[in-house]
């Protein structure tokens, strides 16, 4: 569970880089498939496009029984700015609310993180009142962030007063962010994981190692690396077939040993532009600016 004692169902689909009529129908079969938490973006074509609603609308699974993550574009960072993508949920998102927002980005201009400016400071904080707001208003029922380095999470928690539920980043075996993913544990904070399905990703041995004794697919063996550790692994197809595999699949419930965890993980890998997350705290005069007015 998360904040406010919601769950959020561990299965989870990842809805970018679909749109029109394809993402209508896979939308709709996914939730039909038995899928309930799907992870959107204000940003993403099926949701300008209408057709991410059109295929909940269409599955007729209640509501209520759905889990629906947004986020907020980093074309709409700072306070006013967020504050108006942030009322469109009431009008574009099925139900009228989010069951998480999550804010996209930590910066508006770049990724790159070597330069940093008092104003992103300001401006992210100005975006996090706004889901503050957003979430005291009901159309957010938990909040969070994503693609939030250590140093992100350390200034947040210093103007915060509603601490992030979830952060959102690219992680697999391997990657050099252990300080972070024990931040977010220590924390309290969920740890969903995107890209984790990319090729190289699929390559560690002690992977292959752990799937060959287990007489199991490489990918499912995978997720449940992930779910073991009480994070959630995104996940996305565009084939229908592949989506019912998974959810089948699931039902498996086995069990990884510790040794078996330990194998996954491996050794850490510096092959891989997860520099992107590290580094310490930056040298922001965070404690000396005020997030209150």
């Amino acid at each position: 569970g998360i904040p406010g004692d919601r769950q959020m169902p561990l299965l989870a689909f990842g809805t970018g880089g679909i749109k029109g009529t394809r993402a209508t129908d896979l939308i709709e079969y996914v939730l039909r498939s038995g899928y309930r938490h799907l992870d959107s973006a204000l940003s993403y074509p099926s949701h300008t496009d209408g057709s991410f609603a059109h295929g909940v609308a269409r599955s007729g699974v209640p509501r209520e029984e759905l889990f629906l993550t947004t986020k907020v574009p980093t074309d709409a960072m700072g306070f006013s700015m967020a504050r108006a993508a942030l009322k469109k949920i009431r009008e574009e998102l099925p139900g009228g609310f989010a069951d998480l927002c999550l804010v996209h980005w930590p910066r508006s201009d770049t990724k790159d993180t070597v330069v940093n400016h008092e104003w992103q400071v300001v401006e992210r904080a100005g975006t996090w009142r706004a889901f503050e707001e957003a979430h005291d208003r009901g159309l957010c029922r938990a909040i969070g962030v994503s693609n939030y380095m250590l140093k992100h999470l350390r200034e947040l928690a210093r103007y915060a007063r509603i601490q992030p539920a979830v952060n959102q980043i690219e992680y697999a075996p391997g990657a050099p962010l252990g300080e972070l993913v024990e931040y977010c544990r220590r924390s309290g904070m969920v740890l969903e994981t995107f890209a984790w399905l990319l090729p190289h990703n699929l390559e560690q041995p002690g992977l292959h190692h752990v799937a060959a004794r287990l007489g199991r697919p490489l990918v499912l063996v995978l997720m449940r690396w992930f779910l073991q550790q009480g994070m959630v692994p995104l996940w996305k197809t565009d084939r229908e077939e592949r989506v019912l595999e998974n959810t089948e699949a699931l039902s498996d419930a086995f069990e990884l040993s510790p040794a078996d965890l330990d194998a996954i993980a491996g050794p850490t890998r510096n092959d891989y532009p997860w520099s992107y997350y590290q580094g310490d705290a930056a040298p922001w005069h965070v404690a000396t600016m005020d997030f209150t007015a």
